[in-house]
């Protein structure tokens, strides 16, 4: 979506996403590459300054994490202020 800011978090198994193991099996169900929106045939666009990787997790492990938490909430404050009396 234009003007939208789009984020993302990626896991993989094993602690480094460049493990051999890692690249292979990602966080159990989507590859890294894939969570970042980029593959062999295709770039939707995410900027890697909007990611965030964690490692030796599976792919439920994200949904619950603290650190995914402690992450994404700074993001998602409004980054103006808006005039008063507006919602």
């Amino acid at each position: 979506m234009e003007g939208a800011r789009h984020l993302y978090v990626t896991a993989t198994i094993t602690r480094r996403p460049d493990h051999p193991f890692g690249r292979i099996v990602g966080d159990g169900l989507v590859l890294t590459n894939n969570g970042c929106g980029r593959d062999r045939k295709r770039h939707i666009g995410f900027e890697s300054d909007n990611g965030l990787h964690i490692g030796g997790a599976h792919h439920f492990t994200m949904l619950n994490d603290d650190t995914v938490y402690e992450w994404m909430l700074p993001l998602l404050r409004p980054r103006r202020t808006l005039p008063p009396g507006t919602v």
